[in-house]
């Protein structure tokens, strides 16, 4: 729904008297932008705590409710701290029993980042900032993601993955990962993505999950297997061992299955790179 620009304007001239403590009627241009921008934010967090996006009925029930900017920008700014809120709880429970497996990356965006973003982060006159660094990459795209929407769903790909490498013991993890790069500790990657890998070509190649050595044969069985096998194929017969892991180790969390999948076609990708430059070093 659209508003008029006077109905704007209100706001972010009350967000103004803020931002200067009311000592000011002038602020820079680039201030007035992300007072704006601050405004809009709210507005759009009140859509999409309806949800919608999809569904015209709700859509026509929510411009009925909120007829005007202040409503919805009202409304918005609540769900903009009960976000806060549910991710702050969020955190506390991934971070209880939080594992970083001796990488740096990882245990500084977690353990250290993710505080400074709730002690700082503010929610009226720049939540769509999310101020830290996040080195640690998580296997879901979420760039068009900010403020604490971006925060909120990076913690829940989080405690998805902490669900994931659970099932794994940690001498495993961290072979598996040296295996990976010896210097595995100082990179920036994803470890769920090394680790889902690894799976599935223990799977084509119908090999024991604690095997780590790679032999000529395991090489041309792999080589045969993906020779034989379209993108396409190749791809859902991934989808298909990945779906059978955890319908078998976590109860069918569908959820999980959608995020580890989102790393399939760069699994299949590489592969097949593998197979074709004869690169078998590259198997992890």
């Amino acid at each position: 729904m659209e508003y008029n620009i006077e109905e704007l304007l209100i706001l972010v001239k009350e967000l103004t008297d803020s931002y200067t403590s009311k000592e000011s009627t002038s602020i820079t241009y680039e201030a007035a932008q992300q007072l704006m921008g601050a405004v809009m934010y709210c507005i759009q967090e009140n859509y999409r705590a309806f949800d919608c996006q999809e569904n015209s009925e709700a859509l026509v029930s929510m411009e009925k409710r909120f007829q005007t900017a202040r409503e919805a920008y009202d409304n918005g700014y609540r769900c903009v701290v009960d976000k806060i809120r549910k991710a702050n709880e969020l955190y506390n429970n991934i971070i209880l029993d939080f594992k970083d497996y001796g990488n740096h990356a990882y245990y500084d965006t977690v353990v250290k980042g993710i505080p400074e973003f709730f002690k700082w982060y503010d929610p009226v006159l720049n939540p769509m900032k999310h101020i830290i660094l996040i080195d640690y990459n998580v296997l879901e795209p979420l760039h068009d993601l900010e403020g604490i929407d971006l925060i909120y769903r990076y913690l829940l790909c989080i405690q998805m993955e902490q669900k994931f490498l659970r099932y794994f013991p940690d001498e495993y993890i961290r072979k598996v990962l040296v295996l990976y790069h010896s210097d595995y500790e100082e990179l920036i990657f994803n470890l769920c993505g090394v680790l889902l890998k690894k799976f599935l070509v223990n799977r084509l190649i119908d090999t024991r999950l604690e095997d780590m050595d790679y032999n000529t044969d395991n090489f041309h069985k792999l080589s045969e297997i993906i020779c034989q096998l379209s993108k396409e194929e190749l791809e859902e017969r991934l989808y298909s061992y990945l779906q059978a892991f955890i319908n078998d180790k976590y109860s069918g969390d569908q959820n999980l299955y959608r995020y580890l999948a989102n790393e399939i076609s760069n699994i299949s990708e590489e592969l097949r790179n593998t197979v074709k430059n004869h690169c078998y070093g590259n198997l992890l």
